[in-house]
């Protein structure tokens, strides 16, 4: 984890911090320009950057983004004038505000546009648009839920939908905010900046400009979550972690941090926005990062047929089943989440 800084935070040692809700100040006192918050649901996450956006619009005039991942989501948003959007908003008590709505892709404050509402798969559709007064991007669950796919270019996705809207601004006039559950270690966009998440607290790269907070959970916030309907429910399945205490999936004895020796080489999977190489030692596999993507040329397969060229073929389906096989029997070893997530999805 090169470049991250850790620090072990909890946000609750303090009683009646927030009331056990989120609270975005510490997160803030890092002044950098990217803030990656995963966090349990209902924890407040999303109500209080959408505070903090209005807050900033009816004080100072500064309009924002509000990214789904696509359109469908954004509609939804959107629906009978942005109701559901706005729905919390009078909790928020924000001095100055009277009225918000949307129409169609605009959000209004007061009756004034304070901002958009855009979905990142479409960036495409917004290149030549002007975003100048535009002073934060809330991407609002970033890591999609379990049940819904997400495809390999998530990460190229959520960056050029930041660098449509943000491009031409610097550190000092723009605010990135991700918004996302804890739901998985090997999601693309965490795999892209390179944070490996192991307990709760900050974890920070300055070189980057980024700060993300995997958020724990009060006590009072525990205790409301399990005496819930659905908490009960769930209590000592292998959703509860995952749902009510803010806890990612882990299997570690998946995971290996050396490759034995005399492994060989059996294939490299070129992907979108990665390559894995495939190692075995004769019994069991092993995928790990691509270290020189100019070397062992003659191994190398694309797993998308609209990539494949003259000197890089697409994985024959005999590979896959090999690999649907290893898989199905665990016999694959993988360098990190991200990775055991590309096979699976191959």
């Amino acid at each position: 984890m090169s470049n991250w800084k850790y620090i072990p935070y909890s946000s609750y040692k303090c009683k009646g911090v927030n009331g056990g809700f989120f609270d975005n100040r510490p997160i803030f006192s890092h002044c950098l320009p990217i803030n990656i918050i995963i966090g349990a649901r209902d924890l407040g996450k999303t109500f209080s950057m959408k505070k903090f956006c209005l807050k900033k619009f009816i004080s100072k005039g500064e309009q924002f983004v509000w990214l789904r991942d696509n359109d469908e989501a954004r509609k939804k948003l959107a629906m009978d004038n942005g109701s559901r959007f706005f729905s919390d908003v009078p909790e928020m008590k924000l001095f100055g505000y009277k009225e918000g709505s949307i129409q169609s892709e605009v959000i209004k404050c007061n009756g004034s546009k304070c901002g958009y509402l855009m979905p990142s798969s479409t960036f495409q559709n917004y290149k030549g648009s002007s975003f100048q007064e535009i002073r934060t991007i809330v991407y609002d669950e970033f890591i999609r839920e379990l049940n819904r796919n997400r495809n390999s270019s998530s990460a190229w996705e959520i960056v050029n939908a930041f660098f449509t809207v943000s491009r031409h601004k610097n550190a000092d006039n723009i605010r990135i905010i991700l918004l996302a559950n804890a739901l998985d270690l090997g999601d693309n966009f965490l795999n892209f900046i390179g944070v490996e998440i192991k307990d709760f607290g900050f974890y920070i790269n300055r070189e980057k400009g980024i700060v993300l907070q995997y958020c724990d959970n009060s006590a009072n916030f525990n205790k409301k979550m399990s005496e819930s309907v659905i908490g009960k429910l769930i209590s000592g399945t292998n959703f509860e972690d995952n749902l009510l205490y803010s806890k990612f999936k882990n299997d570690t004895d998946l995971f290996f941090d050396k490759l034995p020796q005399k492994s060989r080489l059996v294939m490299v999977l070129c992907g979108n926005l990665t390559n894995v190489r495939i190692y075995t030692d004769g019994s069991l596999y092993y995928a790990t990062n691509d270290s020189n993507p100019d070397a062992y040329k003659n191994k190398r397969f694309v797993t998308h047929v609209g990539d494949a060229c003259l000197n890089m073929p697409v994985l024959p389906l005999w590979h896959k089943n090999l690999i649907r096989d290893l898989l199905k029997n665990n016999r694959f070893r993988f360098a990190n989440k991200f990775f055991q997530k590309f096979l699976i999805e191959i």
